[in-house]
């Protein structure tokens, strides 16, 4: 694909959508050149392609497709592949740069926070079954009459309530997706546009629409207000949420077991991936490191990135972040028992992050997953030597049957198996998918991977904290509780489902269908914070007295 006459052989020039995957090719570059050149193969290809495109009579008499685009897998962050980019027919962008590393760490660390998001995020960018897909405004048919169009002119608040089996979440503007009313939940009040996508969550790609939704969602905003009005327990809920994010949770500590060799050249992009995660902890939290980083040299990227260190009367080689989270460094492998158990004796740990990556040396994807299982099973007969230490486990799989195999602390859940793992090939498929399918939308779309202050994000909260439980509620009236209770704290949510007592996901059941919550069961909702109320923002406000 790096040779021009062969794109010419295999038709380039008639397609619509292109994917270059060169990661195998950029590696052996990288190699030979001892770390010089990075995207290489990529770089070529993408070229090849550009020269193919330009020389071909029919697009130079034509023009290239209306909606051509060409996704490109990165295998390390390069500023300047815009420099190799070119507009279709329509003058709109036609090459979407993908940094596949980026969505993996960025899960793997938000999973350590908040148990299940991995497959809920991994279910919402899927295309089997529920996904995220979009389908411009005026190509549905709304309203009593099923007018063409009838969606153009609505609020976002109102049109939520549109779909039978679908819910709302976003809207992207087709002529200029990058504009400040561009994205997820961005204004409840936006008035949607001809030019809009409509982005949703649904099993098809165009869902039904509900010719009552007018007259319903004002029954169902009548019901939530008098439920809230009658409800003497939704102001001590309320209370108690404002407590948290005010609070946070108590102190938690958390083990990463092993380390990604760019943290070692880029501690800059360490320090951004660590601050990413302690700002969703409380102060005084702490992060334990296990890895085979000489102690010196681990000290020198501490420093690097620009932590601040702890004075040498408190008994360990110890830092601080931004956000008063205390980081500490344990050297040694992560497969040695002596080593794990030495920082479990000295720290409650309550989640393990577990990498298949080393510190020194490039393991095949097998090996990588072995290390991985070997660690995890490791962490369970420490935890059973402690006493049965109740331990999140969050790791990563490189080949399908791992997370199958993996075995986790008993007490994590019924059959011990480590609670969240994270498929790197299934991440790098469905992200190159969504961006294939949906270009326009994906900057969009992939804000839910981003942990920066004011972004999109998907929430997993208590029922209890916002809705009166033991009551059959129609789920119409549970997104309006929903929607109410973000306003209160200046944010935008949608409710997309909920997860039952039996750890059973169920996503759009539809507002008319009825569910009674009990203690314990959680909502998934996708959320905006205010920047100023999002939690990093309010971390790094009460940081320093």
């Amino acid at each position: 694909p790096t040779d021009p006459h062969d794109l010419v052989r295999a038709g380039a020039s008639r397609a619509k959508a292109i994917c270059i995957m060169m990661t195998e090719e950029d590696k052996e570059e990288f190699d030979l050149s001892s770390g010089v050149v990075k995207n290489g193969a990529t770089l070529r290809c993408l070229l090849a392609l550009r020269y193919t495109l330009f020389h071909d009579e029919v697009v130079q008499r034509k023009g290239m497709a209306p909606d051509m685009r060409v996704v490109v897998e990165l295998s390390h962050p390069c500023d300047y592949l815009d420099a190799t980019g070119f507009l279709n027919r329509e003058g709109k962008n036609a090459v979407y740069p993908v940094d596949l590393t980026v969505f993996k760490n960025i899960i793997m660390f938000s999973c350590t926070v908040k148990k299940g998001l991995a497959g809920m995020i991994m279910e919402l960018i899927s295309f089997d079954g529920v996904a995220i897909r979009r389908r411009k405004a005026n190509e549905f048919r709304a309203g009593p009459r099923r007018r063409l169009g009838a969606m153009v002119g609505m609020t976002f608040a109102d049109a939520v309530y549109e779909f039978e089996d679908g819910i709302l979440i976003g809207t992207v503007d087709s002529k200029n997706p990058k504009s400040s009313r561009s994205g997820l939940i961005k204004h409840m009040d936006h008035i949607i546009t001809d030019d809009d996508f409509l982005v949703f969550v649904s099993e098809n790609s165009f869902p039904a629409i509900d010719p009552e939704a007018a007259k319903n969602r004002e029954l169902y905003r009548a019901e939530a207000s008098k439920i809230r009005k009658q409800d003497a327990d939704v102001h001590r809920r309320q209370s108690i949420r404002a407590s948290q994010s005010a609070n946070f949770e108590k102190p938690r500590s958390i083990m990463v077991c092993g380390w990604r060799k760019p943290w070692t050249v880029d501690p800059p992009r360490f320090k951004r991936r660590i601050e990413s995660l302690s700002a969703s902890l409380s102060r005084g939290s702490s992060i334990e490191f296990l890895n085979a980083i000489p102690e010196e040299a681990f000290a020198e990227i501490m420093d690097q990135a620009g932590f601040i260190r702890e004075p040498e009367d408190s008994g360990s080689n110890s830092w601080r972040d931004n956000h008063g989270v205390i980081l500490r460094q344990t050297f040694g492998e992560t497969t040695d028992p002596s080593k794990v158990q030495s920082i479990l004796e000295r720290v409650d740990v309550d989640t393990a992050l577990v990498l298949g990556s080393h510190a020194k040396l490039e393991m095949p994807a097998k090996s990588c997953d072995t290390k991985v299982l070997s660690t995890i099973l490791i962490l369970r007969h420490v935890a059973d030597i402690l006493g049965g230490r109740n331990i999140h486990v969050v790791g990563e799989n490189q080949l399908d049957v791992t997370s199958k195999l993996a075995l986790g602390p008993r007490k994590s859940n019924e059959m011990g198996k480590a609670s969240d793992f994270i498929n790197a090939v299934a991440i790098n498929a469905r992200v190159l998918a969504q961006t294939l399918a949906y270009p326009i939308i994906s900057e969009s779309v992939f804000e839910l991977f981003s942990a920066a202050p004011g972004n999109c994000h998907v929430d997993i909260q208590l029922a209890e904290n916002i809705l009166p439980t033991g009551q059959e509620l129609t789920f119409g009236v549970v997104q309006e509780l929903v929607t109410l209770n973000a306003r209160d704290f200046d944010a935008c949510a949608v409710c997309v489902g909920y997860v039952r007592k039996d750890g059973v996901e169920v996503y759009c059941p539809g507002y008319q269908s009825t569910y009674s919550f009990s203690r314990g069961e959680e909502i998934i909702c996708v959320r905006r914070d205010s920047k100023r109320n999002s939690p990093s923002h309010m971390r790094s406000s009460m940081a320093a007295p």
